[in-house]
């Protein structure tokens, strides 16, 4: 008797460490941001005034070669408080985000994607002068890359792949013919920073990753330089 007593002792001890280290792996799993116990509040506020289309920025931390913290270098770089942009549709009544990131094309009902923000805000932006037409052109191609289900583009120069800010400029040239700001590098940077980059860049790229130096890019920015300089969208919400 004391025997089966010990065993069903060892049995539910066994049993609760087992559900112990799974709550604890969900734990490390999911690492709700800042915006977290907001989401429901923010989810309403936009579904009050949005469009297919919309544009979000915000901020990220996504890693480069080494663990190198690269959206964070691009956000100093280029003197804005966001380093990331995504692509907002309606679906049902309902948002969902259409991102491409380093782990390739994805779809988000926008509950989910705010909490992934790695900062406490982020905004949208729209076509100033967006109708209905113009939306549904928009709409037609966010589902048409979520068919394709492009790869990232860790190079920056992949005609076949996006990065995420790329994937809105291409979005809006060719749904509607809308050019978005996009610079080379050497229009952003110092010309110090410019030679320095082309060295880092040059040793990063043993590692699969590069800087396109001869072609244009597109990154989120300010109002004087980047995507949100654009006269062609203005800024709906601040979150």
């Amino acid at each position: 008797m004391s025997m089966v007593i010990k065993n069903t002792k060892k049995s539910f001890l066994g049993q609760c460490k087992n559900t112990y280290s799974i709550m604890e792996q969900q734990k490390e799993i999911f690492k709700p941001g800042p915006l977290y116990e907001k989401r429901f509040e923010i989810v309403n506020r936009i579904k009050q005034d949005m469009r297919s289309g919309d544009i979000l920025y915000r901020y990220s931390d996504a890693k480069g070669p080494l663990g190198l913290p690269f959206t964070r270098i691009v956000s100093n770089i280029t003197k804005s408080e966001y380093s990331h942009a995504a692509t907002l549709f309606v679906e049902n009544g309902e948002p969902h985000v259409l991102e491409i990131n380093d782990q390739g094309t994805l779809r988000y009902r926008l509950l989910d994607w705010i909490d992934t923000c790695y900062g406490k805000n982020f905004s949208v932006y729209r076509l100033q002068d967006l109708d209905e037409q113009k939306e549904a052109m928009l709409l037609e191609k966010i589902y048409k890359i979520l068919n394709e289900d492009p790869n990232y583009d860790f190079t920056f120069s992949d005609d076949n792949k996006y990065y995420c800010t790329e994937s809105v400029a291409v979005i809006y040239k060719e749904a509607l013919g809308v050019d978005l700001p996009s610079y080379f590098i050497k229009e952003v940077v110092s010309t110090r920073l410019y030679y320095v980059l082309r060295i880092g860049i040059f040793l990063f790229s043993f590692f699969g990753t590069s800087l396109p130096f001869n072609k244009k890019m597109y990154f989120v920015g300010n109002e004087q330089q980047g995507m949100i300089s654009s006269q062609l969208t203005r800024q709906v919400i601040k979150i």
